[in-house]
């Protein structure tokens, strides 16, 4: 997909096997009779180990592993054989997935399904099951197989998808890190303790347990938390699996022809957070924001930004700005200053970010703070981000200084003012959950 193309809005994918369907049993039981049929024993841990691979791949290993004779051909072609006469047995979906479905269409979400079965017995579960699709992307689809992110990748093309505001479900980690390769959101179904499945971007028990999030998701929403202390500890870097450079050239040429100044440094993305008793924890990454770039066309893997954001108060107001209409993200739209994107030289002392974001924004001098408390944090699930949000307590009588580029205006607004602005549709979408975490 080139970036020229434009985007549609977000996606629902879908694995397939122990997912969309419970096959886990049926497919265990092929491995079993497999086996079996050579004299050789199953072990969960061996089935486990190939969860997610295509047909190709499981039969090929476990003749290396247990030293089976027969050429790949014919092998492959018997397991086939065996999946195909357990599949015929299916006829209904897992539990929770129609009502996921329903929710999604009803956010015009179109569906796809990703997975590593081959197209015809794909096709035949969701023709048992009586479910349509608007894509599948089968194993037969691409050159790569998950845990590459290409299934993923051309899912998200066939359907013009916009990665950052879409979202896919996986069961296993190497469809995992292919849907979160190719820049999406993944949830992984399955314990919230497996370690192995730690790199998605969150753990269910059931696809019913993960609805909310799904619709929280395709809605553009945001989530938030207070907390009056807040840490964030920087890991090595990010993990680049599969990330198409010339696409991550094309989609960062696009978005410098459409704001020359573009920032081209090194910021923080999100791997994870969790807040509670009063406490947040963000876990980052080092990236390049032009890595956030490539994430949102699916040229890489999924970038999460982390900034800051504030509440500036001067004699019981609030400091609100307008965002200039050349700015690549909420452009025009009016938000709480000051704000902007966390570095990893800032990293181990937010605030002073904050304190510089004030100084940069608003011509406001160190010296006019008096005091800086952690609120908590606004993650904007539309576009991808996550705020560590700060009040801002400002000395009596402090003006305005010169205001950045960033913005069209900026001025001094009344609590109820601001709270009207956040309620509207000209504010960006974190507005109204950081005055909320002020008690607003």
């Amino acid at each position: 997909m080139g970036v020229a193309e434009e985007l549609g809005g977000g996606a629902l994918f879908i694995d397939l096997d122990g997912t969309l369907v419970d096959t886990v049993p049926s497919l265990y039981a092929v491995y079993e009779e497999f086996l079996r049929i050579r004299g050789a024993n199953a072990t969960q841990a061996e089935f486990d180990r190939y969860n997610g691979a295509t047909l190709g791949d499981i039969v090929t290993g476990l003749a290396r592993d247990h030293g089976f004779d027969g050429s790949p051909g014919d092998l492959e072609y018997e397991y086939h054989e065996l999946v195909a006469k357990r599949y015929r047995s299916l006829t209904e979906p897992a539990d929770g997935a129609r009502e996921l479905i329903v929710a999604a269409r009803a956010q015009d979400a179109p569906l796809a399904i990703v997975t590593s079965a081959p197209d015809d017995l794909a096709r035949g579960v969701l023709g048992a099951i009586a479910i349509h699709v608007d894509c599948l992307i089968s194993g037969n689809s691409t050159d790569e197989r998950k845990p590459h992110p290409a299934p993923y990748r051309e899912a998200i093309r066939a359907l013009r998808a916009e990665p950052a505001s879409s979202v896919a479900i996986e069961d296993s980690p190497s469809g995992v890190r292919s849907a979160t390769g190719a820049g999406l959101r993944c949830i992984a179904i399955g314990d919230p303790d497996d370690a192995k499945l730690s790199e998605a971007w969150a753990i269910r028990p059931s696809l019913t347990a993960a609805a909310p999030l799904v619709d929280a998701i395709l809605g553009g929403a945001t989530t938030s938390a207070p907390a009056s202390a807040i840490e964030v500890v920087v890991k090595d870097d990010c993990d680049r699996l599969g990330a198409d450079d010339a696409l991550a050239q094309e989609a960062w040429d696009a978005a410098l022809s459409r704001s020359p100044g573009l920032f081209d440094g090194e910021l923080l993305g999100v791997a994870g957070w969790s807040a509670g008793e009063g406490a947040a924890r963000v876990t980052t990454c080092r990236a390049r924001y032009r890595d956030l770039i490539a994430s949102r066309d699916g040229a890489g893997p999924r970038v999460c930004a982390l900034g800051v954001s504030s509440v500036a108060i001067i004699d019981g107001a609030v400091i609100v700005g307008r965002r200039s209409p050349e700015v690549t993200q909420y452009a025009g739209r009016f938000e709480l200053c000051a704000s902007g994107t966390l570095t990893p030289e800032s990293a181990g002392d937010p605030e002073r970010q904050i304190r510089a974001e004030l100084a940069e924004e608003a011509g406001i001098a160190d010296s006019a703070i008096v005091a800086v408390t952690p609120l908590g944090l606004v993650e904007d699930l539309g576009e991808d981000c996550l705020d560590l949000c700060y009040r801002i307590d400002l000395a009596p009588g402090t003006v305005l200084g010169e205001r950045s580029a960033e913005y069209g205006e900026l001025r001094i607004a009344g609590l109820d003012e601001a709270a009207e602005i956040a309620d509207g549709d000209r504010a960006v979408p974190t507005m109204r959950p950081i005055l909320g975490l002020l008690g607003r």
